[in-house]
């Protein structure tokens, strides 16, 4: 017989962000994961992921051109296999508790067809969950030695070599 006390944990639906080849598409949400190395791109390489709690609404875009909408509050998870959208993940290197936005901002002929261009902006802590560091004590209180402890003599001058 158990005697833990169990919550059920309501997992969260999530969804993959496909990006339409026109310009213009915006994500933004709060970071509540990222892996610099967690994805992976179109030939099974790693690549960065991150995993968004949205803050406005988006839409995504399956290979077929089929639009999905999704709202505030939704989990969403941007693999960034493109090439300038892996560049732009790593230089950034969102934490959890930033807001981040991305937006399909432009489309560059290649070598090889066609490359999305992706802009980024972050907000560093800007999130509900965001981790605040302590706040620190100028003025804190004396220490009592620890019982047992050896008190050091600091040297007051430094003998020249």
């Amino acid at each position: 017989m158990s005697t833990y006390q169990f919550e059920t944990v309501n997992v969260p639906a999530g969804a993959f962000i496909g990006w339409h080849d026109s310009p213009g598409q915006i994500v933004t949400g709060e970071v509540i994961d990222y892996s610099a190395t967690g994805g992976q791109d179109f030939s099974g390489a790693t690549c960065p992921q991150v995993t968004l709690r949205l803050v406005e609404p988006c839409s995504s875009f399956n290979k077929a051109g089929e639009r999905s909408d999704f709202q505030v509050g939704e989990t969403v998870t941007i693999t960034a296999g493109q090439a300038n959208l892996r560049r732009g993940m790593l230089a950034a290197q969102p934490a959890i508790g930033d807001v981040l936005r991305v937006t399909h901002s432009g489309n560059a002929k290649t070598a090889n067809g066609t490359a999305k261009i992706f802009s980024l902006e972050i907000a560093r802590g800007a999130g509900a969950g965001a981790q605040q560091a302590p706040a620190v004590d100028l003025n804190p209180a004396p220490v009592a030695p620890l019982p047992g402890a050896v008190k050091v003599q600091q040297p007051t001058a430094v003998a020249p070599f």
